[in-house]
């Protein structure tokens, strides 16, 4: 027999998953919505000249809970291009970049950037409860 695992044991994995391991922020720049089954392979990820993905170090995640879910967040991220450039959404993976965590698509998307480039700012956040 074997037993189903809680909420609160799989939220207290992926704390301490995320406690320690770095992982990585990208902006992606074809037209795919994040579901559970996508994978890494699933997203272009921007190549903007100044573009560059944004490291989500291990001891800079925050958990908070509110009265139905429980967040892990990390400090803002800003995104800088110095060319034209469309982006869709953004993902979080490993560092090795091979596994896909979790993204989103832009609802207020997709950014459009002319010749000179421009900047996008993510609060990342991941909903863990």
């Amino acid at each position: 027999m074997s037993g189903t695992a809680s909420n609160y044991f799989d939220k207290l994995c992926l704390q301490q998953t995320l406690l320690n391991f770095n992982l990585k922020l990208a902006l992606y720049t074809n037209n795919v919505t994040p579901v559970t089954g996508s994978v890494f392979s699933d997203f272009t990820l921007c190549t903007a000249t100044g573009y560059s993905d944004q490291t989500l170090t291990a001891g800079n995640w925050t958990f908070t809970d509110d009265t139905s879910d429980s967040y892990a967040t990390q400090p803002t991220q800003t995104f800088t291009f110095t060319s034209s450039t469309t982006v869709y959404g953004y993902i979080i993976y490993n560092s090795s970049g091979n596994q896909y965590w979790c993204g989103e698509l832009f609802s207020d998307g997709p950014y459009t950037f002319g010749s000179t480039g421009g900047s996008v700012v993510i609060d990342p956040k991941i909903l863990i409860g």
